[in-house]
């Protein structure tokens, strides 16, 4: 029978992440982004609004495991300092080890750079004045603090996991990570967060806090569709990213994720060598 690797909870479970993240700098906030985020909210027994916190349902706690690809932790830190930031992920992969790969993203400082003009990616800034906003390309929007609220993870027996950034803002990352929109490889993910959400909304029990960061995403996509559809930068990178997202390697480039990128490339190349053998044995038999 095949080994399993660990659950990744269990994981964090062991190596006392929550405290050794939060030891790296006390002054700054980390939390759990991207795929393991999704998976949390997804998995969620209950979520406490007031309190900031999230309980893992039991029964999916040991059956989280991976085969051949390392699982992929998303961290995101309350700090644009580059060298917190590295910090932060040589502790991250310190403690996961070699079964899970580590990328840790921060806050940007103020300033107009030509990431705004010529990137495709949307990410939180400073904005200045000691708030923050998001901006993807040109189009930017100020955020409540709230925006930035990480929430304790726990599992059943009420170890303490880790950090994750609060709902509303986890899923806003997956329909504003990009200037083209939701990708198709998220749209799952992002259609299981928004059903949670307007579920939870539905209940009652969302802050008035966090409906200001809800309404604060839905402006921010506001004015994305309205620039998408005049003839400018955003239109033109939105097509172009549209047509990228299609091609690994293209896509993997785009984020920055230059490890992965190199690994579609090579896996690409093992393609297209696979296909020119076949091609050559047939003409062979021929």
């Amino acid at each position: 029978m095949q080994e399993h690797s660990p659950s990744i909870y269990q994981k964090l479970a062991e190596t006392d992440f929550h405290q050794k993240l939060h030891d790296v700098n006390p002054e700054t906030d980390s939390m759990i982004i991207g795929d393991i985020g999704v998976d949390i909210f997804n998995h969620a027994a209950d979520i406490d609004w007031q309190r900031g916190q999230v309980t893992l349902a039991h029964e999916h706690e040991s059956t989280v495991s991976h085969e051949g690809e390392p699982w992929q932790m998303d961290i995101m830190a309350t700090s644009p300092d580059a060298a917190t930031l590295a910090e932060y992920k040589e502790t991250a992969k310190e403690l996961l080890g070699d079964d899970v790969s580590v990328s840790v993203v921060g806050l940007h400082r103020y300033a107009q750079t030509w990431h705004d003009l010529l990137g495709l990616t949307g990410g939180y800034y400073q904005d200045g004045k000691g708030g923050v906003q998001y901006r993807t390309g040109m189009i930017k929007t100020p955020m409540p603090e709230e925006s930035l609220h990480s929430w304790q993870v726990q599992d059943s027996r009420g170890a303490i996991l880790g950090k994750v950034l609060n709902l509303p803002s986890q899923l806003s990352l997956l329909q504003h990570r990009f200037v083209s929109g939701v990708r198709s490889r998220d749209a799952v993910q992002y259609a299981q967060l928004h059903n949670l959400l307007k579920s939870e909304e539905q209940k009652g029990v969302v802050p008035d806090s966090y409906q200001a960061v809800v309404e604060s995403f839905a402006e921010h996509q506001s004015k994305l569709d309205r620039a998408r559809k005049r003839l400018g930068m955003v239109a033109i990178k939105s097509a172009l990213l549209g047509v990228f997202e299609h091609h690994e390697s293209i896509s993997s480039l785009v984020q920055g994720d230059w490890k992965r990128a190199v690994s579609a490339m090579r896996q690409y190349r093992h393609q297209l060598h696979e296909k020119y053998t076949d091609n050559k044995d047939d003409h062979k038999e021929k």
